[in-house]
């Protein structure tokens, strides 16, 4: 049986996004793990917002739960809204 790589698991985490020096995203999740092997990412109770350009309108995204990989930039969501005007502070 093959044993997982080391990951690391947060709790109550915040983050932010960044394109160069412009923000890109900021949220919060309850729980996110990392396996340090692969790059798979998993959280639960995702609130991301994309503030929006200059002109533009900021969006959220919740979901209950996200997947994906870091190395890949792919990601999977369930039971997940987008709303329009989401705030982008």
């Amino acid at each position: 049986m093959d044993e997982a790589a080391p990951g690391i698991v947060f709790e109550g985490i915040r983050f932010r996004s960044y394109r160069g020096t412009e923000l890109s995203a900021l949220g919060e999740a309850e729980r996110a793990s990392l396996r340090r092997d692969t790059g798979d990412v998993s959280a639960v109770r995702l609130d991301v917002r994309f503030p929006g350009r200059v002109g533009g309108a900021a969006h959220r995204l919740q979901a209950a739960r996200g997947e994906g990989n870091l190395r890949t930039r792919e990601a999977r969501l369930r039971d997940a809204v987008v709303t329009r005007g989401g705030g982008g502070e």
